[in-house]
């Protein structure tokens, strides 16, 4: 668990001020550090990072995992935009090669200096249910093999330069399902 009067000393296992992380990338360490019984299958065991409503002023940095086989980052189910994720740079951060694929789920993303979703170097990145606001480069920014896929219905009301912006061998994947993109405002893309 996450929440806005937590702290990264806490050990994030109740959803109350003196358990829960305090920040997103806190939860994220933490998370890395567990290592990988040999013992036990790992097939489909996920980390679930739940977030309290609030804004969280951080670029969360994709982490690999050697104890789980992907990463959930949760917001609200029923109302996405009471959970920001407000990126310094890039709010969901994957520029350097990460091994764990990772769902963004349930909340907004907002970047001052970047992308809401940036996928670089072989990272996969999934998401569904998410508000893009505005970001300064991108929505969904995916390049030299990253990979982000739709996998539900979503909005959009923010401005950036792009809402998709691919290069160098990146997808931005929409798949087979049928995906409802919404426009909740008027939105201005500055570049394409």
């Amino acid at each position: 668990y996450v929440r806005t009067d937590g702290s990264d000393n806490n050990d994030g296992l109740a959803n109350t001020a003196a358990r829960a992380f305090l920040t997103i990338q806190g939860a994220l360490d933490r998370l890395s550090t567990f290592p990988r019984d040999n013992n036990k299958p790992s097939a489909g065991f996920s980390a679930k990072v739940m977030l309290a409503d609030g804004t969280y002023a951080e670029t969360v940095k994709l982490r690999s995992m050697s104890a789980f086989e992907r990463v959930r980052i949760i917001g609200n189910e029923s109302t996405p935009s009471n959970v920001v994720i407000a990126g310094v740079t890039d709010a969901i951060s994957g520029t350097v090669p990460v091994d764990t694929p990772y769902s963004i789920e349930s909340c907004k993303l907002t970047a001052t200096a970047g992308s809401g979703l940036r996928a670089e170097a072989g990272n996969r990145i999934s998401f569904t249910s998410l508000v893009f606001g505005a970001c300064s480069v991108a929505h969904m920014q995916a390049s030299t093999g990253g990979i982000i896929q739709c996998a539900g219905s979503y909005t959009y009301n923010g401005n950036a330069a792009y809402h998709h912006y691919a290069t160098n061998g990146g997808t931005i994947d929409y798949g087979a399902a049928t995906i409802t993109a919404t426009l909740g405002a008027n939105v201005t893309f500055s570049t394409a």
